[in-house]
């Protein structure tokens, strides 16, 4: 039986809910936040900005393609591996244009690079340890900028700034490790639920779909997360970092989703770009994936604002009390 003690905390809990959707609140909500985020992309350029950190990824993306080719030429011997492959291909690219031309180029190329793939796989590390360090020393340009970092300059700050920038290229292959293993195992799960007539009984395969995209967005988030959380010089709040990540990877999400749905059911992207099709998607989704990185800080950056002034106004209160 509910307590009149509880009834009242919960009429209180509604009313500081409905309070959070009177037009004032939105009328404000809107002015800080998205006209707020609009002045901002202005005043920080960011298109250019994510222009310049897309040629980054690029850059980075060519040594790490000789790594893994150079990994190729020891295990493609293998038919099971052939097959996984072509697998793990499937499930990152979901666009089966897209996906037939990576399986045409990485079994074509892993064939020529099985000669040397020694010399390419020292090329790449270490091409990939220089490219790496100066995106990162790119992205920590542009989200002290977002965050409003200032920082004097020193030759100790640099020298920690690099050692940063060389920790998070291993981080990154970490987590990259880390997320190509945990998507082909939820996979797999999906997979054994499917034969199951017991899982197959309580729909499990909806079930599925939606652990998979937790997972994912989860996987996302946590990504977002270590950008944000690692690369910027000055400490950010975590609250913020938070909100950050969380609408990074629901804005990446979205896209994603959108775009699929563009292509399975508008377009036949190779009929319209033929052979380019695969560099045309690579190029968007980087592209896409530096503005949504550079708009998530910019967001946590308004909302870290937002906190400021709200502590602000509670401490004129408590002056105006006493």
């Amino acid at each position: 039986m509910i307590t009149k003690g509880v009834k009242i905390r919960i009429k209180e809990l509604w009313e500081r809910f409905k309070s959070h959707f009177r037009p004032k609140r939105i009328k404000d909500f809107w002015a800080h936040y998205g006209l707020g985020l609009i002045d901002r992309i202005g005043k920080n350029h960011v298109f250019l900005e994510a222009s310049g950190l897309a040629f980054s990824i690029i850059v980075c993306i060519v040594p790490f393609v000789l790594i893994v080719f150079a990994v190729l030429g020891f295990v493609l011997e293998s038919p099971t591996i052939r097959v996984e492959i072509n697998n793990f291909i499937d499930r990152l690219i979901p666009y089966s244009d897209a996906a037939e031309t990576v399986k045409q180029i990485v079994f074509e190329r892993a064939q020529e690079f099985k000669v040397n793939k020694n010399i390419a796989g020292i090329f790449g590390i270490l091409g990939l340890l220089w490219a790496s360090s100066r995106l990162f020393s790119s992205m920590r340009t542009i989200l002290n900028i977002s965050y409003k970092n200032r920082l004097g300059g020193s030759i100790f700050g640099d020298v920690v700034a690099k050692l940063r920038d060389l920790a998070m290229v291993l981080l990154v292959l970490f987590y990259f490790l880390l997320a190509t293993t945990v998507i082909p195992g939820l996979a797999v799960l999906e997979k054994v639920t499917e034969d199951s007539t017991i899982l197959e009984f309580l729909h499990i395969q909806f079930v599925g779909d939606i652990i998979v995209q937790a997972a994912s967005f989860i996987i996302l988030t946590f990504a977002f997360f270590v950008i944000y959380y690692f690369v910027p010089q000055a400490k950010i709040p975590l609250k913020v970092i938070l909100v950050s990540a969380l609408w990074g990877a629901f804005f990446w999400g979205i896209a994603e989703y959108l775009f699929r749905i563009y292509i399975n059911n508008f377009v036949n992207l190779k009929r319209i770009y033929g052979a380019y099709v695969l560099f045309i998607v690579a190029v968007f989704w980087i592209f896409y994936t530096s503005v949504v990185l550079i708009v998530g800080a910019e967001i946590g950056q308004l909302y870290r604002e937002r906190l400021r002034k709200r502590e602000k106004e509670a401490r004129k209160e408590q002056v105006a009390e006493t």
